[in-house]
């Protein structure tokens, strides 16, 4: 949406304006699928934003306008982006143009190739997040890895430090789906693998996992999977493993 177009009336109806969009074009320049409504409203208010930014038009720093590019691509219409373009194994502390002293981003995905073409999961955002607290560094850390899969984990965990890998929070990936711990279906012989358990055990003392999805059952679903909840209460304790379905209905 155009910030000079929003109305009142977009405003009742509950419409937003995203002062700064965070944009991973392989999630759509790599599949030939049909793209829902949302995402075709996503894909077109990403293109009028970097059409902003390569014109040099005086709007494209304003709030409603900006855009990061976040990953690779292999597009070239993409090309001469680079100064708002974050890649893998980098930190991002210029948020909304502002620029933190007491916080950053490190991003950890998505890579520049993937094997599966058909499971957009492996475009997914995976980052830390870090927080200085009262000239304590990194006094905070929390880790989001959207849909992120098994495989995705294991390319982190060999290409990153302990560092950016410590966590205090974890949203729980695919809303707490038995993907982030295994690429096989789960059955009663099937155990995490050994990635996913050496990243879980990153956490520092008193961490807490978030799973942002229905309540968890012991039953057959995927998202979530109630094998996954229990491998994370493992972890952490079943006190501390969070159910935020409530909050996001």
């Amino acid at each position: 949406m155009i910030p000079n177009n929003y109305s009142e009336s977009d405003k009742k109806k509950g419409l937003i304006i995203i002062d700064e969009l965070w944009f991973t074009p392989r999630i759509f320049s790599k599949y030939s699928s049909e793209l829902c409504n949302e995402a075709k409203i996503i894909k077109k208010e990403a293109e009028r934003r970097i059409k902003l930014f390569r014109s040099n038009d005086q709007l494209k720093s304003k709030a409603g306008n900006r855009i990061r590019v976040i990953g690779y691509s292999d597009n070239p219409d993409l090309e001469g982006l680079e100064s708002i373009t974050t890649v893998p194994g980098n930190t991002v502390n210029l948020v909304n143009n502002d620029l933190k002293d007491d916080f950053y981003f490190y991003i950890h995905a998505p890579f520049k190739d993937e094997d599966d073409e058909n499971d957009r999961n492996t475009t997914s955002v995976v980052l830390q997040a870090c927080f200085d607290v009262d000239g304590e560094n990194r006094a905070g850390l929390a880790i989001f890895g959207g849909d992120s899969d098994c495989q995705i984990w294991e390319k982190i965990l060999d290409s990153s430090d302990d560092e950016s890998l410590e966590w205090d929070l974890l949203l729980a990936p695919h809303h707490c789906s038995w993907t982030f711990f295994s690429e096989e279906s789960h059955d009663d012989n099937q155990t995490p693998s050994e990635n996913s358990i050496d990243f879980l055990n990153k956490k520092r003392e008193g961490a807490n996992i978030i799973s942002s999805s229905k309540p968890v059952e012991d039953d057959d679903d995927n998202l979530p999977h109630f094998a996954a909840a229990e491998e994370y209460k493992e972890i952490v304790g079943e006190d501390i493993f969070t159910l935020r379905w409530n909050i996001l209905k």
